[in-house]
């Protein structure tokens, strides 16, 4: 039987989802707050004193779509998989192997990864698990991790009424504020979560907020603009590959970081 609904929904999705192949990506420039669009080969030269982050989310299954630009960092906000709830956790295993091997091709100094609500089969497996999967990335789950002098703290959850619902549970959102109240939570200067989680960004106040989850949303939001009310109190950054109709179609996004001092 999971074989059976397996390939059935490997097949509707084949049809579902986009293609796409683009050699551009989206660069954002701290000093002038201006995004311009360059081949991923062209881009402006690095700040000094910088960490280049490439920053995408929900690629969903499409991530081999993918042409990278050169960085330090790259960054993988959720929603590796499309709808992960239709498939056994076996054949989920399988894609998230897939999806490993691929993180091994990418030349970056350090590659991080959190899930998002269609990832069903990281929910399943668990963390440790998970990272013994992705072993050719850091994966976040409620927690930080340090490069450099930057901390981040990577966070799976969001909101919505998909039937897609993982990490969204009243549950997982309780152990994410305890582990942001605990005496031993850092400071956080990019806070990744898969949904624009307005909560978690105002408690931390990074600098820089990445997220995925609300495709049409998708691009650099400067600080003091405001998205269904919320103002952000530093740069945000929605980096969906999909559109709203499931199409890779929207850029990776390139920004030269350094911490504000």
């Amino acid at each position: 039987m999971d074989f059976m609904m397996d390939s059935v929904m490997e097949a509707f999705y084949y049809f579902r989802l986009g293609q796409s192949n683009t050699s551009t990506a989206l660069y954002y420039s701290s000093s002038t707050g201006q995004s311009s669009v360059h081949n991923v080969d062209e881009l402006p030269d690095q700040d000094v004193g910088t960490n280049r982050l490439v920053l995408v989310s929900d690629t969903h299954d499409r991530y081999r779509c993918l042409n990278l630009p050169k960085g330090d960092i790259f960054i993988h906000a959720g929603d590796i998989l499309m709808t992960a709830r239709k498939i056994s956790t076996a054949r989920g295993e399988e894609k998230l192997k897939d999806f490993n091997d691929w993180l091994g091709t990418l030349d970056f100094k350090n590659k991080l990864v959190i899930a998002g609500n269609h990832d069903k089969p990281i929910e399943t497996l668990g963390a440790e698990k998970t990272r013994q999967i992705l072993s050719n990335a850091t994966y976040l789950q409620n927690e930080c991790f340090d490069i450099d002098s930057l901390t981040m703290f990577g966070c799976p959850s969001s909101s919505g009424h998909s039937g897609n619902d993982s990490f969204q549970s009243s549950k997982f959102n309780k152990e994410t504020l305890d582990t942001i109240h605990s005496p031993s939570m850092k400071k956080v200067d990019i806070l990744i979560s898969h949904g624009p989680n307005f909560e978690l960004a105002g408690l931390l106040q990074p600098q820089l907020h990445v997220w995925g989850h609300a495709h049409h949303y998708y691009g650099v939001y400067k600080p003091g603009e405001k998205l269904w009310g919320y103002e952000f109190g530093g740069l945000s950054v929605n980096a969906s590959i999909m559109t709203t109709k499931y199409k890779p179609d929207n850029l990776p996004i390139v920004i030269d970081f350094s911490l504000n001092k």
